[in-house]
């Protein structure tokens, strides 16, 4: 695992040498965190290439940037290639002889040949860039589900590239001016949606694509998507015996590394399966880690203590408390962009424990949207057509235009008489459009006419759109949801920490399998997760799927009521966000006086409180 950043420039275009590399430099330091064990930079007149390293498989042959042989590619990545063993068999069958045993080096024989058709045949989380010098031709990716980040600025005739957004800011771009439309994102969702990021003119490669700058020109292509796929099991039994064969090989894959390794365990199926497969798999005892909180209804050790109990692991725990006002302004700052999941807190801890122990953490990301896991998913498994007359569903839309937008019950006139994709739609937002028009400021309002963000979550069905139901909506997830916030979380939790968390459910064997299985297999209503919980049911505590469902969700309600009510008045009281036409104070002031009389208003609070700290600190940028 590590942070790789570079440069490249049109035929024309160059730096001299110094300023290239001390430009890199600058980069490297940005995601210094992201690879503390070693550094490397190289430069070739019209491009530059930068790396830090978090050293976990071949530990001294690793170093990159990585020439091929000859000196024509040279390559920096970041994550994991799960299957490099098999393909490194195939390859030396052809006659390659390698030099180290990295999967960098895989990595780079692979592209030399198959050329960009290797990417079908990669399993594992990454970002990479090659270069080639003989062609002055930059090729890169990203892995299938959006594990590994990899963020790009056009320049003229060029491009800037970097594992995090501050890196790219480091190199010195004019001024980033924020993107009106991707902050009306950011409070809709709680996160920015690739390609956008909160920068005009800096984007984020999209899961499962490709990117190529050749003469000059940056061009962006898909390799994968899930495609329907009728041959899944049509039975549970038959299922479950598919899926967990499909779980041990991709926990098997994952426990390849040369330095110590665990996994992160939650009270929950998901975490619970992955530990109990590399339990088997491992022939000392495995170190787990959960985080807890005093508060109930929130904490799950006891859940995940009777795992670890179960399965003989050596097993750590820590509570999750409110004095964390540092750990909430580091967050805002560490994500480069306006994050508002404060799940963000919990996963944070939990990796910086983790970090004292091991290098590397399987955890159990991915369970819900591959198998239908959220409540949302039950609503809609179990959602028939709104009784409403259709007179009466427009009068309920109309009033939710009308009123206020903290009218209590605005959220149920919202989606009075939605149809099922709209719901589903919905069910991403936590700020309406309308909320979003009464909060915003002179700079914002434009945005908001131009394209609501609710489009979307409208193009993302994929080839699941017509058909609609449960995995039109896992699909909607999968894109949107999941690369965006989940895996921008983890990613950022596990890096600030220099911890590598490899997430053996989103293996992209399993969610193909996953979500082309019939939805009476993963959600009847009730329940969600189905042919998960089967499987745990042979392997977990009994009584493990009776527990009621919290995953890293945190009691930041009361939080922002109480501890963290001094930092929510530091930051929105006098908001520089307000300030610079972005947001109304008057509506910031309304929203503090209703949370602080007793009603929630612990998202919105929340959304608005990380986004100013990140402005605040962006601002220093100028």
């Amino acid at each position: 695992m590590c942070g790789i950043a570079g440069a490249a420039f049109g035929r024309e275009e160059f730096l001299e040498d110094g300023e290239l590399r001390e430009r890199l430099q600058r980069m490297s330091r940005a995601i210094r965190h992201r690879g503390p064990d070693d550094a490397g930079i190289e430069t070739f007149g019209r491009c530059g290439l930068a790396f830090v390293r978090l050293s976990i498989i071949d530990l001294e042959g690793g170093h990159q940037p990585m020439a091929s042989p000859s000196g024509r590619y040279t390559v920096v990545f970041n994550g994991e290639i799960y299957n490099f063993r098999e393909l490194r068999r195939d390859l030396e069958s052809r006659g390659w002889q390698f030099r180290t045993k990295s999967d960098t080096e895989v990595l780079l024989a692979m592209y030399e040949v198959h050329g960009e058709d290797m990417l079908a045949r990669l399993n594992g989380m990454f970002a990479f860039m090659i270069y080639d010098r003989e062609r002055n031709v930059l090729f890169g990716a990203r892995d299938r589900l959006g594990i590994k980040p990899l963020f790009y600025a056009p320049t003229e005739g060029g491009m800037v590239f970097a594992s995090e957004l501050p890196s790219i800011r480091a190199w010195g771009l004019p001024a980033a001016e924020i993107d009106p439309q991707a902050f009306s994102d950011y409070l809709s969702y709680g996160f920015v949606c690739s390609p956008r990021t909160i920068y005009r003119n800096v984007y984020s490669l999209p899961p499962g694509h490709s990117i190529r700058l050749e003469d000059g020109k940056i061009e962006t292509q898909r390799y994968w998507q899930v495609m329907r796929d009728d041959s899944v099991p049509r039975n549970m039994d038959e299922a479950v015996d598919a899926l967990e064969a499909l779980l041990e090989s991709a926990v098997s894959l994952r426990t390849v590394a040369d330095v110590p390794l665990g996994a992160l365990l939650s009270g929950g199926i998901d975490s619970g399966l992955v530990t109990v497969m590399l339990a088997r798999s491992s022939s000392s005892a495995v170190r787990t880690f959960s985080v807890g909180f005093e508060e109930e209804g929130f904490d799950e050790l006891p859940w995940a203590r009777r795992v670890a109990e179960m399965y003989g692991t050596e097993h750590t725990e820590i509570m999750c408390r409110p004095s964390i006002r540092d750990l909430v302004a580091k967050l805002a700052v560490g994500y480069g962009q306006p994050f508002g999941d404060s799940s963000a807190i919990p996963s944070f801890l939990v990796c910086q424990e983790a970090r004292r122990h091991v290098t590397v953490a399987l955890s159990g990301d991915g369970g819900d949207e591959v198998f239908a896991g959220y409540q949302r998913h039950t609503e809609m498994a179990r959602w028939r057509p709104s009784p409403l007359r259709p007179g009466a569903a427009l009068l309920y839309q109309l009033l939710h235009r009308l009123l206020p937008p903290m009218t209590k019950g605005m959220s149920r006139m919202r989606r009075a008489g939605l149809s099922e994709r709209e719901r589903q739609i919905d069910t991403l937002v936590v700020l309406s459009e309308g909320y979003k028009e009464w909060l915003a400021g002179p700079r914002l309002f434009p945005a908001l006419s131009r394209e609501t963000s609710l489009e979307l979550a409208r193009r993302a069905g994929g080839p699941f759109e017509r058909e609609g139901g449960v995995r039109r909506f896992q699909h909607q997830d999968l894109v949107m949801y999941l690369p965006n916030d989940v895996l921008q979380k983890v990613d950022r939790a596990s890096m600030l920490n220099s911890l590598e968390v490899r997430v053996p459910l989103l293996d992209h064997r399993i969610v193909e399998f996953g979500l082309n299985l019939a939805t009476s297999l993963k959600n009847d209503g009730a329940n969600g997760k189905l042919v998960l919980r089967e499987l745990g049911r042979k392997v977990l505590p009994e009584g493990h799927l009776k527990k009621p469902k919290t995953g890293f969700s945190v009691p930041i309600d009361r939080w922002l009521r109480e501890e963290l009510d001094d930092l929510v008045q530091d930051s929105l009281e006098h908001s520089h966000l307000a300030e610079e036409g972005w947001l109304k104070q008057t509506s910031l002031h309304q929203i503090m006086d209703s949370h602080r009389q007793g009603r929630s208003m612990a998202s919105a609070l929340w959304f608005l409180m990380m986004a100013e700290l990140w402005y605040r600190d962006a601002r220093t940028y100028r």
